[in-house]
């Protein structure tokens, strides 16, 4: 029980929104750690031979550090100033001398003509062999003397039980062949015949008495390795490093990078904690802007989350040109603005750049003033953005946000006084920066719509192009419907803006509420034309159920067209759960205890204000075309009629409309409809009534 009690906990707290904002706030403090380029603190990144700005004296005192490059020769050099080490096998002079003798005996493995030669001088060649063996063992034998790591100078450390010594040549066994037959070659007075039975004497007798401690020799390599100094001298404090004006010299360099590291090594611990309290500080300062500008977004995970990520991808581009020493106006500072102005609004994509500015100013380095540049390129992009209704407008939107670089880059360099050239270099850095960022807000712009859930108003725009084929193939197959449509859009784009809807949502939302008509257009009265009714020939309940699949095959047509959620949201509700009255009071006449649920709409009801104005339009139209004589105080009455109906069968509970939202709406659709369905003047045919 305690464990289930303890589970269910645990999934409470997993669920809670404020637990997921909390671990969206860590985890992007943990991506800005990671992301900060690594920079020395307090030293200037300088370059042999640039020119001091200032006098660099030592703070205090500190080493001066070798180079990488400096310090692997030295190391090297330690490595091979240790020679190889080799073990003396003190049996092995013995094992030779027992193998001579073992020789001497029987001959084995010599030709006839070598045995007559030996046998001939056996006890002269015998005295002779254990000459050279000796001389041979004392230089000492290796097996092969390629398999020996040679340091510096050819020396070995030879180690015997109680002592060791330095040797500088030793011999391989095919070097003591050589050596032998050079003694022979001496003591033999030159007889090729005599040298060479010597030469098969020591060949079946030596053996190897070194023996290479490999792992031996490497440890103290790698132990002289490691006991190279890490530094070559000492600045004092007070020393100068380089004057103002000067050139700056290696030396220079060295001492200055030397003090780069000291500094880094004292300050890293609070320079990372001082680098988190201003991540904290900046993000807490999005938050409360935030607050002021629309705080209902505070509530919205999915938006925070989409901004953390838009801060998080130009953050990472600082991050890169930072560590690559690219320039940092190459940065697409305005695509966050231009993002989060179109996906959101411009109050959020403030509140989101304002932080964000001094963060990249943290990350590029551009110093104190680093805000100067980024933060009013990143306001006046919000202003471009605001412009932008449909995404042919980014031909003329990008060309604004290169001015809008350009202009602001030139002003920051003139206040840091730079040269003309560098001027010309980073204003086309900056050019290509604005052009980046809006061609690059464009291409995320659909990635962000499809992720996020969110339709701009640059989709629906785009939708509510009447040339759309959605559209052209309604107005041909079900004209009527078309119309209908049409009609719809004109009285829910009127009554939006009185009561804080989204017009471009709801004028799009019409016109697609009924596309599902379009797989049976001839059992919906408006394209009946002048043909016979099919629900004339039908019974209720199955006019009832053709009538209501309407609704689904709207929601399946607009998933395979790939409608945004928020229209699919208002094909399925336009009905809400209404009642089919005709039909279903038709068959109530046919069988008293007829099921009402059948004759009613799946739902659900509305929970959007487009949602409910296009319910109310829809209703409100079809009463109106119904009524035989339309006279303004009929449609007015009967636009009243409707939008109580809906509020007495609740179908209004779940949308945040007020009585005098729903006043507005019936103002609204008033005009339109009068316009539509006024009384009309009859014309006769006779000329002279006329």
């Amino acid at each position: 029980m305690k464990r289930m009690i303890r589970r269910e906990r645990i999934t409470l707290f997993l669920k809670n929104p404020l637990t997921h904002k909390v671990f969206l706030f860590v985890v992007v403090i943990i991506i800005l750690n990671l992301l900060y380029p690594a920079r020395r603190q307090g030293v200037p990144v300088l370059k042999e031979g640039d020119i001091a700005t200032n006098d660099y004296i030592a703070p205090y005192t500190f080493a001066i550090r070798k180079s990488k490059v400096e310090l692997e020769n030295e190391r090297r050099r330690a490595m091979e100033s240790i020679a190889p080490i080799l073990r003396v096998d003190e049996d092995a002079a013995g094992e030779c001398l027992q193998r001579l003798a073992l020789f001497f005996q029987n001959y084995e493995g010599v030709d006839s003509l070598t045995r007559m030669t030996i046998g001939a001088n056996k006890r002269y060649f015998k005295r002779l062999a254990e000459k050279i063996i000796m001389q041979i063992m004392e230089k000492g034998v290796v097996d092969d003397l390629h398999s020996i790591e040679f340091g510096s100078k050819r020396e070995i450390v030879v180690k015997r039980k109680d002592s060791e010594e330095t040797k500088t040549d030793i011999l391989d066994v095919e070097s003591a062949i050589m050596f032998t037959k050079e003694k022979g070659m001496e003591l033999l007075g030159g007889d090729e015949e005599k040298v060479r039975a010597l030469v098969e004497i020591i060949r079946h007798s030596i053996r190897p008495n070194l023996i290479y401690m490999k792992e031996i020799t490497e440890e103290k390599r790698h132990l002289a390795a490691e006991a190279a100094k890490l530094t070559k001298g000492v600045v004092l404090k007070g020393e100068m490093i380089a004057r103002a004006h000067d050139p700056i010299t290696k030396e220079a360099i060295e001492k200055l990078s030397s003090l780069a590291i000291e500094t880094g090594g004292k300050k890293v611990n609070t320079e990372i904690f001082g680098r988190n309290l201003l991540f904290v500080l900046c993000v807490l300062v999005f938050l409360v802007l935030l607050y002021f500008v629309k705080r209902r977004i505070l509530f919205d995970t999915r938006k925070l989350l989409l901004i953390a990520i838009v801060w998080l991808l130009i953050i990472f581009v600082s991050s890169v040109v930072a560590r690559s020493g690219f320039s940092p106006y190459v940065i697409p500072v305005a695509m966050g603005s231009v993002l989060v102005t179109i996906l959101i609004s411009g109050g959020p994509a403030i509140a989101a750049v304002v932080p964000l500015s001094f963060l990249l100013a943290m990350f590029i380095g551009l110093g104190r003033i680093g805000a100067l540049f980024t933060l009013p390129v990143g306001v006046l992009s919000i202003f471009v953005a605001s412009k932008v209704k449909k995404f042919s407008d980014f031909s003329k939107a990008i060309p604004l946000l290169a001015i809008i670089s350009i202009i602001i880059t030139f002003i920051f360099e003139l206040y840091k006084r730079m040269d003309y050239g560098t001027i010309v270099t980073s204003l086309g850095f900056s050019a290509l920066g604005g052009i980046g960022s809006g061609v690059l807000a464009l291409g995320l712009l659909p990635l962000f719509e499809r992720a996020f859930g969110i339709t701009t108003d640059l989709t629906l725009v785009e939708l509510t192009d009447l040339n759309r084929p959605l559209l052209t193939a309604l107005s041909i197959q079900a004209p009527g419907t078309y119309n209908h449509s049409i009609l719809i859009a004109s009285m829910v784009e009127s009554a939006a803006s009185s009561v804080f809807a989204n017009s471009l949502l709801a004028r799009a939302g019409a016109y697609y509420h009924d596309i599902g008509k379009l797989k049976n257009p001839i059992y919906f009265i408006e394209n009946q034309k002048e043909t016979e009714n099919p629900h004339d020939t039908l019974r209720p309940k199955i006019s009832a159920s053709i009538l209501r699949m309407h609704v689904k095959d709207g929601v399946e047509r607009a998933k395979r067209e790939r409608l945004p959620s928020e229209i699919i949201d208002i094909i399925k509700e336009h009905h809400g759960k209404t009642l089919m009255e005709s039909l279903y009071y038709k068959a109530k006449e046919e069988d008293q205890d007829v099921n009402q649920e059948d004759f009613r709409y799946e739902g659900p009801s509305p929970h959007t204000k487009e949602a409910a104005l296009v319910m109310l339009a829809d209703a409100v139209e079809a009463s109106v075309r119904s009524l035989e004589k339309p006279t303004s105080i009929r449609i007015k009455e009967q636009i009243e009629k409707i939008i109580h109906k809906r509020m007495d069968e609740d179908e209004l509970d779940n949308v945040d409309l007020t009585m005098q939202d729903l006043k507005k709406i019936k103002d609204a659709f008033y005009p339109i409809l009068i316009g539509v369905f006024h009384p009309r003047v009859a014309y006769s045919d006779d000329n002279a009534k006329r």
